[in-house]
């Protein structure tokens, strides 16, 4: 499992440099200022004396590697104030993981009252309302709940961040897409999981129907939703960006967002940097959550390990 972990951790690396790879020649071949503003001087050093060398100190490839050197081994992304930077990567990280939460712990009941009816009356409506919210945008749905609930009956706040509450409409607006897809998927893994044999065997020897449902069915039916999790952590956190810029929070999305509007290729390269450092350590984190819980992904690994151990020994 650690082997598994260290494989899992190294690939953020060709990831991280094919993204930052991606994103600079993007930005190099856009008219007017570009990525020839960051220097691929960094004060004599060893890769300064490979750029004179080979004779290309101001070529693209030499820059991106400085850019590479400077943000991954010295943490240095050429923008001023880092705490500044962190402040709004920590406000992004509350939302998205507040947004997150929301949609397992909502989606998660919602589906399976659902399978618990299925085909009545309640199962109709709430995959109504699950339809409904899931072709709406995310700004659509932040006028409406600002509508009600900021403006005609002025119970929440608008815009900011300085108390909990202020979190809480971001929060339902991020949220309400990703509610859907779980609402969804648990739906349909529950439906799947009480037709099966020994859920049929549980309920034949009188156990409570509350009993099946919660402590057997719906523990083997939460695997698929754990294989989504790291899909609806990108969905909200992509959907944070527009979220930000509505409800003028300072995160790191609407930072992005207003170095793209002002065409700061520097903070560009650095909100990419992030953001898919975010998203890395989330899929990691979702696949070892995925692989703990399922024993036979486990089971498949450690036979595997096994089997490479055998060969390295026989050879």
């Amino acid at each position: 499992m650690i082997r598994y972990t260290l494989k899992r951790c190294i690939m953020i690396i060709p990831v991280m440099l094919g993204v930052v790879f991606i994103v600079f020649v993007m930005l190099y071949v856009l008219p007017g200022p570009t990525v020839n503003q960051i220097p691929s001087y960094g004060g004599g050093d060893m890769l300064d004396v490979i750029f004179k060398t080979l004779n290309a100190e101001n070529s693209v490839g030499a820059r991106y590697i400085r850019y590479c050197f400077n943000a991954f081994i010295r943490f240095d992304f050429g923008l001023p104030g880092t705490y500044f930077i962190a402040a709004r990567v920590r406000l992004t990280l509350i939302l998205v993981s507040l947004g997150v939460a929301a949609a397992l712990i909502i989606g998660g009941l919602a589906g399976v009252y659902t399978a618990i009816h299925h085909n009545k009356w309640q199962d109709h409506a709430i995959m109504f309302f699950v339809l409904l919210f899931s072709s709406i945008p995310s700004f659509c749905i932040a006028v409406v709940l600002c509508s009600i609930f900021a403006v005609a009956l002025q119970v929440l706040p608008l815009f900011g961040i300085s108390t909990p509450a202020h979190y809480i409409l971001p929060t339902l607006t991020l949220s309400a897409g990703g509610i859907a897809t779980m609402t969804r998927i648990t739906r349909a893994s529950m439906l799947e999981v009480l037709s099966q044999s020994y859920i049929i065997a549980l309920r034949s020897k009188g156990l409570k129907e509350r009993i099946v449902v919660y402590l057997h069915a719906l523990r083997n039916s939460l695997i698929p939703v754990l294989s989504m999790l790291g899909t609806l952590a990108a969905q909200i956190l992509f959907n944070s960006f527009v979220v930000e810029i509505f409800f003028t929070i300072p995160g790191i999305g609407s930072f992005l967002l207003e170095a793209v509007e002002k065409r700061n290729h520097t903070a560009v390269l650095c909100s990419a940097v992030i953001i898919t450092t975010i998203l890395s350590v989330v899929f990691i984190a979702t696949d070892l959550l995925y692989t703990l819980v399922n024993p036979r992904i486990k089971l498949e690994y450690i036979k595997h390990s096994r089997k490479n151990v055998k060969g390295g020994s026989a050879g």
